[in-house]
């Protein structure tokens, strides 16, 4: 053999040639493994062999399981561990060795193996505890499943092992237990190999207390009281238990009559008017202990029968107490064994029942400007009532109330002048204080609405019988929403109004009393009208020659005066009180600078 080579550029060179022998081919597989074993370990199985030997070298093992290569290991390992493997199943293992030249020997005996059980019982469902008495809880539950079978239940109680069952039992009776205490109860289940389940859900459970052999105390402070010829009524104090009461038992003369409950401490008892009884009580418990019965034995008496009404109510009278109340009152009554209260009638519907020592109501739940008619009748024990007694009538009067004012005056000779209100409401009252100053002849007051106003009684002049200063008055005929009021005089002359609108007020013939007076100072007098009641309408105005500047509204029968319209320089003003207290009134100002004066003060009526 020789070895050529040709170089492009011309050189030095060396060369040369080598010849190599190839090794002999080996087709000889090693030996056959031998001590095969295969043994079980926890939830896998250990196989083991010994060495085979080969004319080059063993290059490995494969492992086979029941006839399937499971998987193959180096020359030098000689075990193999198997976690593949299931509970309870038999496996048959084989190995062969094998050389780099992929020659594999023949495979070793088998060598069979059975696993063993390791997987535990289903977890006992339906688990539950029931206490039958005080000493004694009945445990218990659903079979558990297992893969081989259930050999058994452990029973627990507050986490405590207490005892264990065969696989047939599914209930356990615990009469270790004692009364009034609370036991949480488990189980699990397990099976031959000894696997056992997770603990089931808790079921707890309270056994009952121990019999109540205590009787409830005797009922003390019994009383019994005849309410009518066929009636009594037996009464007690509560009693006491180490438990707690549940009823009482009532006897009439020894024998049972009635039976209440533990809230309930008196009973109405029905016997024969002129008859004598004797009563005790008893108190029972819920475990059915019974008290000895109260001692000693009330006795009580009933009156004969009563047929006779008490005499009928006399000087019924009603009167209006207030703004919405009345006052009813009467004399007392008379009955042949006693007046046991009162019907007092509103318009002939039952307004309230008094009792005997009552003579008077105040009945509040009337309405202002209403009219209302009261009666009453006296009745006894028995339920006899009087005949009704005569009515007593009252008128509520209404609530005045104020609604608008407003003051006027031409600064300049005129015959006439207009003054504008907002809305009106049908039946309100208008009322002013108007003047002229020296044009011969009355002042004159309409609106666009009623036409001409009423003028009172009551009037007087500037001075001596020059101008005219008049109350103009009356109840507006409809709702608008304005109206126009016109002041005129026959001759020009200065022309001044004040005029207030109020509700509430009588719509027929509402002017009580009426004061006016004059003068010249720093303060301002009406003198004192005629008496009147509670609840009028007390009005007041003002006019002044020449501004005196601030009005300061003055009193009546203790109340202060509201100030309403008043004109800047305080020549006019109108004041009044709502609601009048009973007597005599006036009405006052009070300036700061002494000045001509002319004022009025007049009541009206609710309605």
């Amino acid at each position: 053999q020789d070895a050529r080579f040709t170089a492009t550029n011309s050189g030095p060179w060396y060369a040369f040639a080598v010849v190599f022998k190839p090794t002999a081919s080996d087709a000889s597989p090693p030996s056959t493994p031998t001590v095969v074993s295969a043994s079980p370990t926890g939830t896998s199985i250990t196989v083991s062999w010994t060495a085979s030997s080969d004319n080059v070298g063993v290059a490995g093992y494969s492992v086979y399981r029941n006839g399937s290569l499971l998987t193959t290991v180096d020359g030098p390992t000689l075990a193999y561990v198997d976690g593949s493997v299931g509970s309870v199943a038999t496996y048959t293992y084989t190995i062969d060795a094998f050389d780099a030249a992929g020659n594999h020997s023949a495979r070793s005996a088998p060598a069979t193996v059975t696993t063993p059980d390791w997987v535990p019982p289903a977890v006992p469902g339906g688990v539950s505890a029931t206490a039958v008495s005080q000493t004694q809880v009945n445990i218990g539950w659903n079979a558990s499943t297992d893969n081989v079978g259930v050999a058994g239940y452990d029973v627990f109680r507050d986490g405590a092992l207490l005892a264990t069952v065969g696989a047939s039992t599914s209930g356990y009776s615990d009469s270790t237990v004692s009364a009034s205490t609370t036991h949480s109860y488990t189980v699990d289940a397990f099976d031959l190999a000894g696997n056992h389940s997770v603990a089931s859900a808790p079921a707890s459970v309270t056994t009952p207390a121990p019999p109540d052999t205590t009787p409830p105390a005797s009922p003390p402070g019994v009383a019994a009281t005849a309410t009518s010829p066929t009636s009594v009524v037996v009464s007690w104090s509560a009693s006491s238990d180490d438990v707690g009461v549940t009823g009482y038992d009532l006897y009439r003369d020894g024998a049972s009559v009635g039976t209440v409950g533990r809230s309930t401490l008196q009973y109405t008892d029905t016997v024969a008017s002129g008859s004598t009884h004797s009563y005790t009580v008893d108190a029972f418990d819920a475990a059915g202990n019974v008290s000895a019965q109260s001692a000693p034995p009330v006795s009580v008496t009933t009156p004969t029968s009563d047929t006779a009404p008490p005499s009928v109510p006399s000087g019924v009278t009603a009167s209006a107490s207030g703004p919405a109340a009345v006052l009813v009152t009467w004399t007392a009554s008379t009955d042949n064994v006693g007046v046991a209260g009162y019907d007092v009638f509103r318009n002939g519907i039952i307004l309230s029942t008094l009792s005997s020592t009552t003579l008077s109501l105040t009945d509040s739940g009337v309405t202002p400007g209403g009219n209302y008619s009261y009666t009453v009748d006296a009745f006894d024990a028995q339920g006899n009532h009087s005949a009704a007694s005569s009515p007593a009538a009252v008128h509520v009067p209404a609530q005045i109330k104020f609604v608008q004012g407003k003051v006027a005056t031409t600064g300049s000779r005129v015959t006439s002048m207009t003054l504008s209100l907002g809305a009106v409401a049908a039946g309100d009252l208008l009322v002013g204080w108007f003047a002229q100053y020296d044009a011969a002849g009355q002042v004159n007051v309409t609106d666009n609405l009623n036409g001409l106003w009423t003028r009172s009684s009551a009037a007087t002049t500037w001075k001596g019988t020059a101008g005219d200063i008049a109350l103009y008055y009356l109840a507006n005929v409809s709702a608008a929403p304005s109206l126009t009021i016109n002041v005129s005089a026959a001759a020009a002359t200065y022309l001044q109004a004040s005029v207030s609108e109020y509700s509430g007020v009588a719509a027929s013939g509402p002017l009580d009393q009426i004061s006016v007076n004059k003068g010249t100072s720093t303060t301002a007098d009406s003198g004192l009208t005629g008496a009147i009641g509670a609840g009028e309408l007390v009005y007041g105005a003002v006019v002044a020659s020449t501004g005196p500047g601030t009005l300061a509204p003055g009193s009546t029968q203790g109340v202060n005066y509201v100030a309403r319209a008043q004109s800047s320089s305080g020549s006019q003003g109108e004041e009044d009180v709502l609601s009048s207290v009973a007597g005599q009134q006036r009405a006052g100002y009070t300036f700061g600078t002494s000045v001509p004066w002319f004022i009025v003060c007049a009541t009206f009526k609710a309605a």
